[in-house]
């Protein structure tokens, strides 16, 4: 009598377990994290910085 089923040890039970649930934890956290968007300003370059400031002093001149 051949049994071909493999025989599970226990770290590879964990092991699976310890898988999926990392799996789904790190799918929670992306899911979590498209919620609560950063309140961080977006990154403006010096050059883009230069050119806006540059513009409102146009813009403010044009106006007086």
């Amino acid at each position: 009598m051949a049994n071909n089923t493999p025989i599970l040890l226990v770290k590879d039970i964990m092991s699976r377990k310890k898988k999926v649930k990392n799996a789904l934890l790190a799918k929670h956290k992306k899911a979590n994290a498209k919620l609560h968007k950063s309140s961080k300003p977006k990154y403006i370059s010096k050059a883009e910085q230069a050119k806006i400031a540059e513009q409102t002093q146009v813009n403010s001149q044009g106006e007086q």
